[in-house]
């Protein structure tokens, strides 16, 4: 949902890289992978990302913070009201640097 700048792709090849099956199917998938970008605020952009998956099933909602800051602090309170939502990974980014090289996204 949105535009991750391709980094969604890094995510997933490292994935790949630890031993997981990444498929491109939820039909064919255990849990579905929701990439979705902060531009906003927290709670309205990941409802309206979650709103748009079809299928009922267990999802990992990976929480993309656009920031200029790889030091950047999250608020501690951040909850996602969907029972589907098993895991919420958040992650920082730049548009042209993609994924920080930080302990947030280790």
């Amino acid at each position: 949902a949105g535009n991750t700048l391709n980094c969604h792709e890094v995510f997933l090849e490292k994935l790949r890289s630890r031993g997981a099956k990444v498929v491109d199917s939820p039909d064919n998938s255990e849990y579905i992978i929701l990439f979705c970008p902060i531009v906003t605020r927290f709670q309205t952009d990941v409802n309206a990302a979650l709103s748009e998956i079809s299928k009922q099933g267990k999802v990992i909602v990976v929480a993309m913070h656009h920031t200029f800051d790889p030091n950047y602090t999250l608020p501690d309170m951040r909850r996602i009201e969907n029972r589907s939502v098993k895991l919420l990974v958040d992650c920082l980014f730049h548009e042209t640097k993609g994924f920080y090289k930080c302990a947030r996204n280790s």
